[in-house]
């Protein structure tokens, strides 16, 4: 990430900063001088890697073959528009609203990106 120019916090000994937060138990975060900006540094290294870039869409339904995600259903939030979406390999990101069904490592309904 530091290559795509995320900015980390280190110490002097040059290794990372972290601290714990969000009951944690231990200092888990690495702590990021330009996180705000960490989405519009991935989103530009996606586009960079000539992946297409479907947004405002909203997915309603995940496609199965057997056990395996390989597409989604979902509409576009502006003008309604349908999208059927196929791949490969399939990413979900759900951010914080994975806390509502997700169980994890410390069981802390604020800690998402650890499930077990």
């Amino acid at each position: 990430m530091e290559e795509w120019g995320v900015e980390f916090y280190r110490h002097a000994d040059g290794t990372y900063w972290r601290c714990q937060a969000l009951g944690q138990p231990g200092p888990w975060w690495l702590m990021m001088k330009n996180g705000r900006y960490l989405k519009r540094i991935f989103a530009r290294k996606l586009r960079e890697s000539g992946a297409e870039v479907v947004e405002q869409v909203q997915i309603t339904r995940l496609l199965r073959e057997q056990d395996r995600v390989t597409g989604a259903i979902g509409f576009n939030r502006r003008n309604g528009e349908l999208h059927v979406l196929t791949a490969k390999a399939v990413v979900l990101a759900m951010g914080a609203h994975q806390s509502r069904w997700s169980a994890n490592s410390t069981n802390n309904p604020f800690n998402p990106t650890l499930c077990s």
